[in-house]
């Protein structure tokens, strides 16, 4: 039986840490720019405790403007702080949304990363978790390869099988029942095993994990803005995971496309619907002057790494060309000269 509500807010969370308040200030501004005027959002944002107050003050600008209610912040201290990290561009602010059952007095939420972009009204979405289960995403399929290595990674996680194993960056998540099976218990024991927050959570709620379709949670290390990935041999999983329709779909139309691997669209324009995040970037400008630095850091070199015959370097370069030509940027370049002296020499 399918939990659909009518008419009620959807309560959504976010975690973010000093060094990525930008990226979160992106995330939210895709949220709140695609939302139908049927449509009501509360956020709650778990923050470390260097989370400036800065911040705080533009976020509840932006969301004032949206006539949607001002966030709640809520500051983690030292929690998780000897949490498992397996990855550089992954943070221990990942791991607040373990916390979530008892920090959330809602039956239900909707989680997101802040690497990500919204494009259209998250409702339909929040409808789609079922009452049996605790949680529901889109399947992670890199981890289904080799097939030969799937009862192995359903041991290691203490598993029936590895079937239902999912990406933590877009998750529905059933509070009401992780409370009532003391999930926060179990999370807590499985800490111990020095795993990273994913598995966690696929291995605590194995059996009661729900399979979204990748339009909602369409990851660029695949590289989503090229349909014929699908028959790449660099992705043989692709197939053995998401239907061929299901792909297309996800490549036309993604509702939520997610930034999920080491390059970034902030520091590599070839990334997959790279425009995309500085078109929202662009957004967050007119509440807190950023474009202008964010390209800034965006260096030369960067530029010559990327693939200069790749379309999607070459259609963001010609968006940010426009940028750069711009006025207020140049005078940007100007007032930053001394500075970015500085720091060249400091390098």
């Amino acid at each position: 039986m399918n939990n659909k509500p009518t008419n009620k807010t959807i309560p959504i969370v976010l975690s973010s840490d000093n060094n990525y308040c930008l990226q979160l200030l992106v995330t939210l501004m895709s949220i709140v720019s695609n939302r139908k005027p049927t449509t009501s959002y509360s956020f709650l944002i778990l923050i470390s405790d260097d989370f400036k107050e800065e911040y705080k003050s533009i976020i509840n600008r932006i969301l004032k403007d949206q006539k949607l209610q001002e966030a709640q912040f809520i500051a983690m201290g030292s929690s998780y702080s000897n949490a498992y990290v397996s990855a550089k561009h992954i943070t221990t602010t990942t791991f607040y949304r373990l916390s979530l059952p008892e920090l959330l007095n809602e039956d239900r939420c909707l989680y997101l990363d802040v690497d990500i972009v919204v494009r259209d009204d998250l409702g339909e979405l929040f409808s789609r978790l079922k009452d049996d289960q605790m949680i529901a995403g889109v399947k992670a399929a890199s981890y289904y390869w080799p097939p030969d290595s799937l009862k192995d990674r359903a041991e290691r996680l203490m598993i029936d099988r590895f079937d239902s194993y999912i990406n933590a960056g877009v998750l529905i998540m059933n509070l009401s029942l992780m409370r009532e099976m003391n999930m926060t218990g179990r999370f807590n024991e499985l800490l111990k095993n020095r795993w990273n927050d994913q598995d966690i959570l696929n291995s605590a709620c194995y059996g009661h994990i729900g399979i979204l379709p990748l339009k909602y949670n369409s990851m660029t290390k695949y590289h989503n803005e090229k349909p014929d990935s699908y028959d790449s041999p660099s992705f043989p999983y692709l197939k053995t995971t998401y239907s061929r329709k299901e792909w297309e779909e996800a490549c036309k139309n993604p509702v939520i496309v997610h930034y999920a691997d080491w390059e970034k669209p902030w520091n590599d324009l070839s990334v997959s619907h790279s425009a995309l995040w500085w078109k929202y970037l662009k957004m967050v400008d007119e509440y807190y002057p950023c474009l202008e630095n964010s390209f800034v850091e965006l260096t030369e070199t960067e530029a010559e790494n990327a693939h200069q015959d790749d379309p999607i370097y070459l259609n963001t370069l010609v968006e940010l060309e426009s940028i750069k030509k711009s006025l207020s940027f140049r005078i940007g370049r100007i007032l930053t000269f001394p500075l970015r002296k500085i720091r060249d020499l400091l390098k």
